[in-house]
């Protein structure tokens, strides 16, 4: 059977690359991670983009989905919104 083309590169078997959007304001920067990054990793770059990563609230939303963002406060959030990301790829 011919396997349908994912929208996502995967670079390695089950790791497939994103974008992220960080919004702050008007402002918005983005950078690529793959979905085998750290949630420590993940945070500092997100937090390096941010004037006082003290007082923000992290959460994310998949393209293309409809509902609210979903808050990332751990390591156990992260690892689920990966997973989903790894299955919307």
């Amino acid at each position: 059977p011919v396997s349908k083309p994912r929208p996502n590169a995967e670079p390695r078997p089950g790791v497939f690359t994103f974008q992220v959007d960080v919004i702050l304001g008007d402002a918005k920067r983005d950078f690529t991670v793959e979905t085998d990054i750290s949630w420590d990793t993940f945070r500092n770059r997100v937090h390096s983009y941010l004037e006082n990563p003290s007082v923000v609230q992290l959460g994310y939303k998949v393209s293309g989905e409809a509902g609210r963002m979903t808050h990332l406060n751990n390591p156990e959030d992260f690892s689920g919104a990966m997973e989903r990301i790894c299955q919307k790829a």
